[in-house]
Protein backbone atom coordinates (compact mmCIF):
# COMPACT_ATOMS: atom_id res chain seq x y z
CA UNK A 1 0.00 0.00 0.00
CA UNK A 2 1.13 3.19 -1.25
CA UNK A 3 1.73 6.08 1.81
CA UNK A 4 -0.58 8.83 2.22
CA UNK A 5 0.78 11.97 0.54
CA UNK A 6 -0.16 14.76 3.83
CA UNK A 7 -1.16 18.29 2.50
CA UNK A 8 1.58 20.32 4.39
CA UNK A 9 0.12 24.13 6.27
CA UNK A 10 1.50 26.97 5.13
CA UNK A 11 4.28 28.23 7.83
CA UNK A 12 2.23 30.89 8.94
CA UNK A 13 -0.53 28.47 9.66
CA UNK A 14 1.36 25.71 10.93
CA UNK A 15 2.83 28.24 13.71
CA UNK A 16 -0.24 30.07 15.02
CA UNK A 17 -2.14 26.29 15.40
CA UNK A 18 1.13 25.40 16.94
CA UNK A 19 1.02 28.46 19.58
CA UNK A 20 -2.35 27.70 20.61
CA UNK A 21 -1.91 24.53 21.32
CA UNK A 22 1.32 24.94 23.07
CA UNK A 23 -0.25 28.05 25.31
CA UNK A 24 -3.52 26.72 25.91
CA UNK A 25 -3.91 22.75 26.09
CA UNK A 26 -2.75 21.05 29.15
CA UNK A 27 0.22 18.68 28.93
CA UNK A 28 -1.98 15.16 28.54
CA UNK A 29 -3.26 16.69 25.33
CA UNK A 30 0.12 18.07 23.73
CA UNK A 31 1.20 13.79 24.53
CA UNK A 32 -1.38 13.02 22.43
CA UNK A 33 -1.38 15.35 19.96
CA UNK A 34 2.21 14.71 19.34
CA UNK A 35 2.23 10.79 19.32
CA UNK A 36 -0.98 11.12 17.06
CA UNK A 37 0.99 12.96 14.26
CA UNK A 38 4.00 10.81 14.99
CA UNK A 39 2.89 7.36 15.68
CA UNK A 40 4.77 5.54 13.56
CA UNK A 41 7.99 6.71 13.92
CA UNK A 42 7.64 7.82 18.13
CA UNK A 43 5.28 4.85 19.20
CA UNK A 44 8.83 3.30 21.18
CA UNK A 45 9.44 6.77 22.87
CA UNK A 46 5.90 6.84 23.98
CA UNK A 47 6.69 5.59 27.34
CA UNK A 48 9.62 8.44 27.68
CA UNK A 49 6.29 11.01 26.76
CA UNK A 50 4.32 9.58 29.05
CA UNK A 51 7.29 10.12 31.79
CA UNK A 52 7.73 13.60 30.51
CA UNK A 53 4.12 14.75 30.77
CA UNK A 54 4.41 13.40 34.62
CA UNK A 55 7.18 15.75 35.34
CA UNK A 56 5.87 18.77 33.38
CA UNK A 57 2.67 18.32 35.27
CA UNK A 58 4.59 17.83 38.75
CA UNK A 59 6.74 21.11 38.06
CA UNK A 60 3.52 23.13 36.71
CA UNK A 61 1.48 25.34 39.58
CA UNK A 62 -1.19 24.64 37.90
CA UNK A 63 -0.41 20.92 37.48
CA UNK A 64 -2.17 18.61 34.94
CA UNK A 65 -4.31 21.61 33.85
CA UNK A 66 -0.85 23.43 33.06
CA UNK A 67 0.04 24.37 29.51
CA UNK A 68 3.83 25.64 29.76
CA UNK A 69 6.41 25.96 32.52
CA UNK A 70 8.29 28.88 33.16
CA UNK A 71 12.32 29.86 32.52
CA UNK A 72 12.81 28.16 36.62
CA UNK A 73 10.75 25.10 36.20
CA UNK A 74 11.67 24.65 32.22
CA UNK A 75 15.45 24.68 33.91
CA UNK A 76 14.40 22.52 36.94
CA UNK A 77 13.05 19.96 34.04
CA UNK A 78 16.27 20.18 32.21
CA UNK A 79 18.41 19.18 35.66
CA UNK A 80 16.04 16.51 36.14
CA UNK A 81 17.18 14.71 33.04
CA UNK A 82 20.54 14.86 33.64
CA UNK A 83 20.93 18.44 31.62
CA UNK A 84 22.55 20.64 34.69
CA UNK A 85 23.22 24.02 32.86
CA UNK A 86 24.65 27.65 33.73
CA UNK A 87 21.24 30.18 33.84
CA UNK A 88 22.93 31.74 30.23
CA UNK A 89 23.23 27.92 28.97
CA UNK A 90 19.75 27.52 30.38
CA UNK A 91 18.75 31.21 28.52
CA UNK A 92 20.46 29.65 25.48
CA UNK A 93 18.52 26.45 25.14
CA UNK A 94 15.15 27.51 26.26
CA UNK A 95 15.33 29.87 22.85
CA UNK A 96 16.44 27.09 21.19
CA UNK A 97 13.11 24.91 22.88
CA UNK A 98 10.38 28.17 22.98
CA UNK A 99 9.40 27.54 19.10
CA UNK A 100 6.43 29.86 19.93
CA UNK A 101 8.69 32.89 21.58
CA UNK A 102 6.33 33.27 24.76
CA UNK A 103 9.87 32.83 27.15
CA UNK A 104 7.72 29.70 28.50
CA UNK A 105 8.57 25.73 27.62
CA UNK A 106 5.53 23.63 26.72
CA UNK A 107 5.65 19.67 26.74
CA UNK A 108 5.23 20.05 23.08
CA UNK A 109 7.93 22.57 22.51
CA UNK A 110 10.29 19.92 24.45
CA UNK A 111 9.21 17.00 22.41
CA UNK A 112 9.50 18.87 18.95
CA UNK A 113 13.06 20.06 20.39
CA UNK A 114 13.73 16.64 21.54
CA UNK A 115 12.78 14.20 18.53
CA UNK A 116 13.80 16.72 16.19
CA UNK A 117 10.50 16.65 14.15
CA UNK A 118 9.35 19.84 11.96
CA UNK A 119 6.70 21.69 13.37
CA UNK A 120 4.89 22.13 10.06
CA UNK A 121 5.31 18.37 9.71
CA UNK A 122 3.53 17.87 13.29
CA UNK A 123 0.60 20.30 12.41
CA UNK A 124 -0.31 19.06 9.24
CA UNK A 125 -0.11 15.47 10.18
CA UNK A 126 -3.84 13.83 10.79
CA UNK A 127 -5.14 13.09 14.55
CA UNK A 128 -6.82 10.15 13.50
CA UNK A 129 -6.79 7.36 16.74
CA UNK A 130 -5.77 4.41 16.62
CA UNK A 131 -5.94 1.21 18.77
CA UNK A 132 -2.20 1.81 20.64
CA UNK A 133 -2.62 5.02 20.79
CA UNK A 134 -5.86 4.27 22.95
CA UNK A 135 -3.98 1.99 24.91
CA UNK A 136 -1.83 4.79 25.57
CA UNK A 137 -4.25 7.45 26.39
CA UNK A 138 -5.93 4.62 29.26
CA UNK A 139 -2.31 4.11 30.57
CA UNK A 140 -1.38 8.08 30.96
CA UNK A 141 -4.74 8.39 32.60
CA UNK A 142 -3.66 4.95 34.82
CA UNK A 143 -0.58 6.87 35.61
CA UNK A 144 -2.25 10.49 36.18
CA UNK A 145 -4.71 8.41 38.42
CA UNK A 146 -1.72 6.71 40.35
CA UNK A 147 -0.03 9.64 41.33
CA UNK A 148 -3.29 11.39 42.63
CA UNK A 149 -3.47 8.50 45.17
CA UNK A 150 0.35 8.95 46.29
CA UNK A 151 0.06 12.43 46.57
CA UNK A 152 -2.99 12.38 49.34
Amino acid sequence: MAAEKVQLLDKKTAFKEFSIISQKQPFAYQAKFFLNAFWKEHSKDAENIFAFTQQFVELDKKGAKGSCLDEFEAHRLLEKQGNVLTVIEMRTALKEIDLDTDNKMSLIEFCVWKFKVDIIELMSRPQGVSKELEAAEEKIEQIQADMKKIRK
